[in-house]
């Protein structure tokens, strides 16, 4: 996993987060991403995420500017079993 964050917060600024709206949907059967806008309390805000071989593996990135924040994810929907090490195959159930 690849982690790189840096986030300067305003301590008198907005109390709660503000989510501004969001969209999502698939690429495969597997594959999925999201985007989403929110305000928050950060003046500017960097987040860069990659990772493989666990649960939602994929990657992940925020850029915020004076409370206003843009996220996207692209992840991989299924779960990974560490004692196969390979994804988790579930039975259809009816």
């Amino acid at each position: 996993m690849i982690y790189v964050s840096f986030n300067l917060t305003n301590p008198w600024g907005l109390p709660k987060f503000l989510h501004l709206g969001n969209v999502h949907g698939k690429f495969t059967k597997n594959k999925a991403w999201e985007l989403e806008h929110y305000r928050c309390s950060s003046i500017v805000e960097f987040q860069f995420s990659f990772s493989t071989r666990r649960d939602h593996a994929g990657l992940e990135m925020t850029v915020g500017l004076l409370g206003y924040n843009i996220h996207a994810n692209i992840y991989d929907c299924r779960h990974w079993n560490t004692d196969t090490n390979s994804w988790m195959k579930y039975e259809d159930s009816i």
